[in-house]
C-alpha cells in the first residue's frame, strides 16, 4: 500500500507483514493530501499542500516528475487520479482547476480547466479512462468531464452540495452523495460531443430522512448501493427503485466517514468517528465483527478476496484484519512507523505491500506479512497527506497533500519523481488501470496528469 502524510512524506508498505518497503518518498515541502497508483504498478503519484504534484517510479522511490511550473496548480492539490492505462494523471487542486498530466514526460499538459466555482472535492476517474467525475462540497452540481479534451459532457444538478461521488464498476453509472440527506444514482454520459447543456434529471434518488450522506459504495453487481451517514447509520438501497433494503444497520455512534462492499457481495464494511470499524453480513442485516482504533476512523477498504479489510485511523495506524477468524478478530497485522495520525491507505496490486500517508506529510511503504516498513520514508511533503495510490503496474506511488501538490515517486527506488501543483490542497488521487495517469481532486478543480511528463 502507498500512503502519504502531513510531513510531506510518501511511504510504501507491504500489506502482509505492515513493514514500510524501502524509504520514504521525499520532496514535498508541506502535507501529502492524495496518492495514487497506476495500475500498471509502476507510478506513484502525490498531491500536497505545497502546491506540487510529484510522480515517483515505485520499485526505484525515484522522483521522476515534480510538477510545479508557474502554470500549473497554484494552490493545494487535494486529489490526484491516474488513468486506467497509466500514462496520465488527474490532479485537483483548491485553485479550482483540474489537470491533466503525462506521467512519462512529466512535461506536456494534456488538459487544463475549471471544474468548479470552488475546491474540488472529490472525484472519480471511468473505467475507460475517458471520463472524469467531480464533485465540491461547496456547491451543487456535479460534472462529468471528457479527459482528453477537457469538455463539460454532464452536469449533475442538487439542491445541496455534494459529498461524494464514485463510478459503477462498469461505468454504466455515477453515484452522488449529498447533504441534502439523499444519494443519488445518474447515467454516466455516454456521448463524448455532449455539450454544456446536458443536464440530465437523476435516473433515481435515494432520500435520507436523518443526517447528511458522508460516503456512498457500489455492491459489485450494481443493483445495489450502502450509504453512512452523519448521524452512525448504514443503509442499503435498491438501483433501480430507489427503495431502502431492509433495516438500517445501526451501531455506530458517531458520523460514518466510509463504507465498503466486498466483491463476493457478502459483506459490507463502515468506519467512523465512534473509533469503530464495523463489519456486517449484507444478508442478514447481523452485525459480525467490531473492530477497534484509538481514534477515528477515516477509510476502510475490503480486500480482493473478501477476506481482509484495511482501516485507517486517526490514532496514527493503519491496520489490516482477518474477518473470517472470529467474533472478535484482532488485526492481522498493524503498520506503526507514523509520527503522526495516519490519513490514507493503499494497496499495491499484488497484495504484499502497502503505502499509507499520514498528517505528517509522510508517506510510508509497508510489507504486508512483516508489518515492516519498506525503506524510509518519502519525504517532501511539508502538510498533510490526505490521500495515496499506487499504479497497477507497481513502479509508482501518488500522494496529495494539504501543501497543495501531488508527488509522483518511483515505488522502488523511492526518488521523487514528479511534483504537480494545485492552488489548493489535493483531497484525492488515484492512478489509471493503465498506470499512465493520475487524476487529482482539489478545492474547485479536478486535474489529469500524464505521470511520464507531469503535464
Amino acid at each position: 500500500l502507498v500512503t502519504g502524510s502531513r510531513d510531506g512524506g510518501v511511504r510504501v508498505w507491504n500489506r502482509e507483514t505492515g513493514a514500510q518497503i524501502g524509504n520514504a518518498l521525499k520532496g514535498h515541502t508541506r502535507p501529502v493530501n492524495a496518492v495514487g497508483v497506476s495500475p500498471d504498478g509502476r507510478i506513484i503519484v502525490s498531491g500536497s499542500s505545497d502546491s506540487t504534484v510529484r510522480i515517483w517510479g515505485a520499485e526505484t522511490e525515484e522522483l521522476l516528475h515534480t510538477l510545479d511550473h508557474e502554470d500549473d496548480h497554484e494552490g493545494w492539490v487535494r486529489a490526484v487520479h491516474i488513468s486506467p492505462d497509466s500514462k496520465r494523471v488527474a490532479s485537483g487542486s483548491r485553485d479550482k482547476s483540474l489537470r491533466v498530466w503525462d506521467i512519462e514526460t512529466g512535461e506536456e499538459q494534456i488538459r487544463t480547466w475549471k471544474a468548479h466555482d470552488n475546491f474540488v472535492d472529490c472525484l472519480s476517474l471511468s473505467r475507460n479512462g475517458t471520463h472524469l467525475a467531480t464533485g465540491s462540497y461547496e456547491e451543487k452540481t456535479a460534472f462529468v468531464f471528457d479527459i482528453t479534451t477537457g469538455e463539460q459532457i454532464a452536469a449533475y444538478e442538487h439542491d445541496d452540495n455534494v459529498r461524494e461521488i464514485a463510478h459503477s464498476p462498469s461505468g454504466r453509472f455515477i453515484a452522488t452523495a449529498c447533504v441534502d440527506k439523499k444519494a443519488y444514482l445518474w447515467d454516466a454520459p455516454e456521448d463524448p460531443q455532449a455539450t454544456t447543456e446536458n443536464r440530465p434529471a437523476p435516473i433515481q434518488t435515494y432520500e435520507w430522512h436523518g443526517n447528511r450522506v458522508f460516503c456512498v459504495a457500489f455492491f459489485p453487481d450494481e443493483q445495489q448501493l450502502v450509504t453512512g451517514s452523519l448521524g452512525g447509520g448504514v443503509r442499503v438501497w435498491n438501483r433501480e427503485t430507489g427503495a431502502q433494503i431492509g433495516n438500517v444497520l445501526q451501531g455506530h455512534s458517531d458520523v460514518v466517514w466510509a463504507v465498503d462492499v466486498s466483491p463476493d457481495r457478502r459483506t459490507i464494511v463502515s468506519g467512523s468517528d465512534d473509533n469503530m470499524v464495523r463489519i456486517w453480513d449484507a444478508k442478514t442485516e447481523e452485525l459480525l465483527h467490531t473492530l477497534r482504533h484509538e481514534d477515528d476512523v477515516n477509510s476502510v477498504h475490503i480486500s480482493p478476496d473478501s477476506k481482509r479489510v484495511a482501516s485507517g485511523s486517526s490514532d496514527q495506524s493503519l491496520r489490516v484484519w482477518d474477518i473470517e477468524t472470529g467474533d472478535r478478530p484482532a488485526p492481522i497485522q498493524t503498520y506503526e512507523g507514523h509520527e503522526s495520525v495516519v490519513s490514507c491507505v493503499a494497496f499495491f496490486q499484488d497484495e504484499q505491500r502497502l503505502v499509507t500517508g499520514s498528517v505528517d506529510g509522510g508517506v510510508r511503504v509497508w510489507n504486508r506479512e512483516t508489518g515492516a516498513q519498506i525503506g524510509d520514508p518519502l519525504e517532501g511533503h511539508t502538510e498533510i497527506v490526505y490521500a495515496v495510490d499506487v499504479s497497477p503496474d507497481g513502479r509508482t506511488i501518488v500522494s496529495g497533500s494539504g501543501d497543495r501538490t501531488v508527488k509522483i515517486w518511483d515505488a522502488e527506488t523511492e526518488e521523487l519523481l514528479r511534483t504537480l501543483n494545485h492552488e489548493d490542497s489535493v483531497y484525492s488521487v488515484h492512478i489509471s488501470p493503465d498506470s499512465k495517469r493520475v487524476a487529482s481532486g482539489s478545492d474547485d478543480e479536478m486535474r489529469v496528469w500524464d505521470i511520464e511528463t507531469g503535464k
